[in-house]
């Protein structure tokens, strides 16, 4: 195949989690693990890291793939995703149809699911995108949110009561991948579009990381399915 982009956000700021990208799982750090994923799957005829950051983008240069340095505004704590792959396709002269947003921290998801992501753009007629998501501990609707007065109630008036093999499928974006139609996602600036489908990843598969806790989960994660990634 090879006819996609794959873009790696890694920022080597972060204020919760300080240099969580270079964190290293099973001795290879977190962003070089998902590259090689984004490498075995053979989707991509480029495996695009975008950092700001010296010692990210030395390794990165050292494990053989592309490095795009970005400009002060897009490594901002303000700064998005959207914001990160909105500048490299600008600044870039490299096109492709379509691209996937690889997360840095997603270092449990398969060859696999990158492919059988991907084809879900040859099953269905033009999505604009697709997105990794993963299932709810408990179903929204069940939200309790405290007013005004410091009481508790539902945000989802009676809809909360409702027995759960009743409530809707609903589902949320974990931190994983975004796939989208390049002309459209320049177009629109978004990962959310009108004509979305969505990859849904087992629990087992996906761990944002956002805390030095979850990066604990994610190590759990990866000793209990016994197998490595790369």
């Amino acid at each position: 195949m090879q006819d996609a982009i794959a873009i790696i956000p890694a920022r080597g700021g972060s204020k919760r989690f300080p240099r969580k990208n270079l964190i290293k799982l099973k001795g290879v750090p977190l962003f070089v693990r998902v590259a090689k994923t984004a490498l075995e799957s053979r989707l991509f005829k480029s495996v695009v890291v975008s950092t700001e950051d010296r010692e990210i983008e030395r390794i990165g240069r050292q494990e053989g793939l592309d490095v795009f340095v970005r400009n002060p505004l897009t490594a901002s704590d303000e700064a998005t995703v959207v914001d990160v792959c909105f500048e490299y396709f600008q600044v870039s002269t490299e096109s492709s149809d379509r691209f996937c947003c690889i997360y840095a921290t997603a270092a449990l998801i398969g060859v696999r699911d990158l492919i059988d992501s991907y084809r879900l753009f040859d099953i269905h007629p033009t999505p604009d995108c697709v997105m990794g998501v993963g299932e709810y501990n408990l179903h929204p609707f069940k939200a309790l949110g405290r007013n005004d007065e410091g009481w508790f109630e539902q945000l989802f008036p009676g809809r909360g009561n409702v027995k759960g093999q009743l409530l809707p499928d609903v589902v949320a974006s974990n931190g994983s991948f975004y796939w989208a139609s390049t002309d459209w996602f320049l177009v629109n600036k978004s990962f959310f579009g009108e004509r979305m489908l969505v990859y849904k990843l087992p629990e087992e598969r996906w761990q944002d990381v956002d805390y030095p806790e979850d990066f604990v989960r994610l190590e759990r994660k990866l000793e209990e399915r016994g197998t490595q990634i790369v």
